[in-house]
C-alpha cells in the first residue's frame, strides 16, 4: 500500500526529528533525485547508472546538464518561479555544465528549456515520485516507532557486510524502507548459504578420504550413510552434443545482440554497472528476464564474466567488486 501523508503531517514529523535525521533525509532525496536525472540521461547513449552510485560517478555521466537541488514550497507559491514567472510547488535547480549557470524550472519546462525529450521527462517524474513516497515511508515508520528488532534478530553477524546506505540511514536512528529490509535479508541468506557450502566443502573432503577404490573396475565405496555416488558413463555423439548445446546456452551465454550493445556501452573514460547494463539488456529485451533468489538478473553473471573478459584485454578494469555488483571503466 503507498504510504500516504499530507504536507502538514510531513512537515509535523520532520520538526520531531533532530536536524541531523532531517539533513540525511534531505541529502538522501536530493542525492536520489540527482541519480534519476543522471540515469536517464544516461540512458539515451545506452549507460547506466547503479542506484548507489556515487557523487563522482554520477559526475561521470554527465555532460551538459546537472541535478543539484529542488525546493518544495508545500504549495503553490510566488516565493518559487520557473524561470517563465510561473509560480510553483516544486522548483528544480539544474546546472548548465558548459557555462556554470544554474537555472530554475518546473518539470514541464525542463523538457523545453534543456532539450530533453518528453519520454526522459515522464520517467524522471516517475523517478521523483518514488522518492518522495520513500520519504513518506521513512517518516510513517519513524511515527509509528518502527523497530529493526522486529525483523532481524540482533545482533548482525559479524561477517555480514551491511550495504553502505543502509548502515548510514541506521546510524542515523531512522527506519528502513522495504526495499532496503528486502536485501538485508537478502544478504543473509548469501551468507547463510556460504556458511553451508563451508560446512558442506569439509564434510565432502572428509568423505573424500575414506573412499576405498578396490580396484580401477570395482565401484567406489564411501564409508557414510548420508553421502550418495555418482557413475559417469560414455556418452553417444547425441548425448555429447546436447551437453555443449548446455554449456553454450549456459550461465556465461550471451547473444550476439547483447555482446553488441554491452560493446557499445563500455565507452572510453566511462564507469558501467553489471548489474545496471543487465537491466538493461533485459529492458531492450536483448537477454531473458529470469532472476535469481537475490532479486539480480540471472543474466547478471554473463555480463560480468563478459566485462571480465573484456578486462582481460585490457579494454576495461575493474574499480569496485561486491556481492551486489561490479563497476567498470573503460579505457581508451
Amino acid at each position: 500500500m503507498k504510504a500516504e501523508l499530507t504536507l502538514e503531517e510531513r512537515d509535523l514529523l520532520l520538526s520531531s526529528m533532530t536536524a541531523e535525521q532531517r539533513e540525511f533525509l534531505h541529502h538522501t532525496l536530493v542525492r536520489g533525485r540527482r541519480t534519476v536525472f543522471a540515469k536517464q540521461l544516461a540512458n539515451r547513449k545506452s549507460q547506466y547508472i547503479p542506484d548507489d552510485a556515487s557523487v563522482d560517478e554520477i559526475e561521470a555521466y554527465l555532460e551538459e546538464w546537472d541535478y543539484i537541488g529542488f525546493t518544495d514550497s508545500g504549495s503553490v507559491s510566488e516565493a518559487t518561479r520557473c524561470e517563465c514567472g510561473r509560480p510553483l510547488r516544486y522548483q528544480h535547480q539544474v546546472l548548465h555544465l558548459p557555462t556554470g549557470t544554474t537555472r530554475y524550472f518546473g518539470i514541464d519546462h525542463l523538457q523545453l528549456h534543456t532539450g530533453i525529450d518528453a519520454g526522459i521527462i515522464s520517467a524522471i517524474q516517475r523517478g521523483f515520485d518514488v522518492l518522495d513516497a520513500e520519504l513518506n515511508e521513512v517518516l510513517i515508520k519513524y511515527r509509528d516507532g518502527w523497530d529493526l528488532g522486529y525483523h532481524f534478530y540482533q545482533p548482525f553477524p559479524a561477517q555480514l557486510d551491511i550495504p553502505r546506505d543502509i548502515a548510514d540511514q541506521l546510524d542515523a536512528g531512522l527506519p528502513l524502507l522495504g526495499r532496503q529490509i528486502a536485501r538485508l535479508r537478502t544478504k543473509l541468506r548469501e551468507l547463510e548459504q556460504a556458511s553451508s557450502w563451508e560446512r558442506i566443502s569439509q564434510g565432502s573432503e572428509r568423505v573424500r578420504q575414506q573412499l576405498e577404490y578396490k580396484s580401477e573396475t570395482e565401484t567406489v565405496v564411501i564409508d557414510t550413510a548420508s553421502s550418495q555416488g555418482m557413475l559417469l558413463f560414455e556418452e553417444t555423439d547425441s548425448e555429447l552434443r546436447e551437453r555443449q548445446e548446455l554449456v553454450r546456452q549456459g550461465p556465461f551465454y550471451l547473444p550476439p545482440a547483447a555482446v553488441r550493445a554491452i560493446n557499445a556501452s563500455l565507452l572510453p573514460k566511462t564507469r558501467i554497472s553489471a548489474r545496471a547494463l543487465s537491466e538493461g539488456l533485459i529492458e531492450q529485451k536483448l537477454i531473458g528476464a529470469k532472476r535469481m533468489s537475490s532479486g539480480k538478473p540471472e543474466a547478471y553473471i554473463a555480463v560480468a564474466a563478459y566485462l571480465d573478459t573484456l578486462t582481460e584485454q585490457g579494454k576495461c578494469r575493474m574499480l569496485e567488486r561486491t556481492s551486489e555488483d561490479r563497476i567498470y571503466f573503460g579505457l581508451d
